[in-house]
């Protein structure tokens, strides 16, 4: 299993600097490129002011000239999600899973490990800019297809930003390969639970939270929104069976170190304040869901 994070414009001017990072050739070919630009070019592509862009063109300088400073990915990146990793607390175990399920995906350096190394840069898929006469996105979509090819299930926590890079044909796995009677791998015994919630449902609770700022000034509030229903994988897995009329062959393997037996989300704050209701069972999203893969792939 990969679990898949987006990376953050915020960095973390506390983080350790690490060895000096050796860059790939597609890295390179895109730090060329930015390293051409004047600071008036950068602040028009970044839409930012000529001081940030004068500090964007020192970073690119340094990077090509390899005297940047490197640091570990999850240590550098800072922004709201990565402030709410209680990164400073791990144990052996907990730094152990990281480094072999969660991966960071990046528009200069492809998909990369929690703990590989980084330059201070900034950069995204949004940027309308040319390396070998393609966009950002058709430039890294092999790399960033080969990293999952053979990954049996994905956790995406992406936005539309950088799951587009992806092909169509890596995405929604489990779907894919019993519709083509292919195998899966259930790692333990198929009773972990989790909280799955339609995707209409999750835009509703996100659209009620701008409502209710915009109601109310000088606040800031955490929120979980979900189904708060607990799904066990092999559940899951029966009704896209009944949804497909077909039957999944399984492999069964140990159970992965980390992995957590349950999780779902507490709604009661969003309901009391948002108003926030689950208006799709399980069954139907996925049936919902069924029908657009069939429309689409």
């Amino acid at each position: 299993m990969k679990i898949l994070i987006p990376t953050a414009k915020e960095l973390n001017k506390k983080a350790t600097p690490q060895e000096t990072l050796e860059l790939s050739e597609k890295s390179n070919e895109i730090v060329a490129e930015f390293a051409k630009l004047s600071a008036s070019d950068l602040a028009k592509v970044y839409k930012i002011k000529e001081d940030k862009a004068m500090e964007e063109f020192s970073r690119w300088q340094d990077i090509k000239n390899n005297t940047a400073k490197s640091y570990k990915a999850l240590d550098l990146f800072n922004g709201l999600m990565y402030r709410n990793i209680d990164r400073d607390n791990f144990d052996e175990a907990d730094k152990e899973y990281i480094e072999k399920n969660v991966f960071i995906t990046t528009s200069l350096y492809g998909i990369i490990g929690a703990y590989d190394l980084i330059q201070e840069h900034r950069l995204d898929f949004l940027q309308n800019v040319k390396i070998s006469g393609e966009s950002l996105k058709n430039f890294w979509r092999d790399s960033y297809d080969e990293s999952i090819k053979d990954e049996d299930f994905v956790v995406s926590l992406l936005s539309s930003e950088f799951e587009e890079v992806f092909s169509k044909n890596q995405k929604e796995k489990f779907i894919k390969k019993i519709k083509a009677d292919e195998e899966i791998t259930i790692y333990g015994d198929g009773n972990t639970s989790r909280d799955y919630t339609y995707i209409k449902d999750i835009i509703n609770g996100i659209y009620k939270s701008f409502k209710y700022l915009n109601a109310h000034q000088n606040i800031y509030e955490i929120i979980n929104l979900g189904s708060s229903r607990e799904i066990k994988l092999m559940d899951m897995i029966k009704i896209i069976e009944d949804k497909l009329n077909k039957k999944a062959k399984i492999r069964f393997e140990n159970k992965q170190a980390g992995d957590v037996d349950k999780t779902f989300a507490c709604i009661d704050k969003a309901k009391k304040i948002l108003n926030y209701k689950v208006s799709t069972k399980f069954e139907d999203g996925i049936e919902n869901f069924i029908r657009w893969y069939k429309r689409s792939f």
